[in-house]
């Protein structure tokens, strides 16, 4: 099974010790980067998808294993301020690790 490599995730997420948090905005792709967090094994409430929250970002938590839409543009700005960065599908993806074939 896929997953993400833990050490790639910690040169970017800025809570290391918490949720290894990434934030992910892919306007174009969102439905793809949702594909890609499902078939990792990513959990999600689906009733947090609106119209209002479908142009922010997708906060992943990958320590354990869930997304979320963030809250507001507020939330993410203070991330980034903190030093988040903001990930295309196509950066998300260098993130993770495909399974050894046998």
């Amino acid at each position: 099974m896929k997953k993400f490599n833990a050490f790639k995730v910690s040169q970017i997420a800025i809570d290391k010790t918490e949720h290894q948090q990434l934030y992910v905005h892919d306007p174009k792709r969102r439905e793809e980067v949702f594909e890609t967090l499902y078939e990792l094994g990513f959990t999600t409430r689906l009733e947090e998808y609106t119209e209002r929250t479908a142009r922010l970002p997708i906060v992943v938590n990958t320590k354990y294993g869930n997304f979320h839409t963030s809250a507001s543009g507020a939330y993410v700005a203070f991330a980034l301020e903190g030093g988040a960065k903001l990930l295309t599908l196509d950066e998300l993806l260098e993130l993770i690790d495909e399974p050894p074939v046998s």
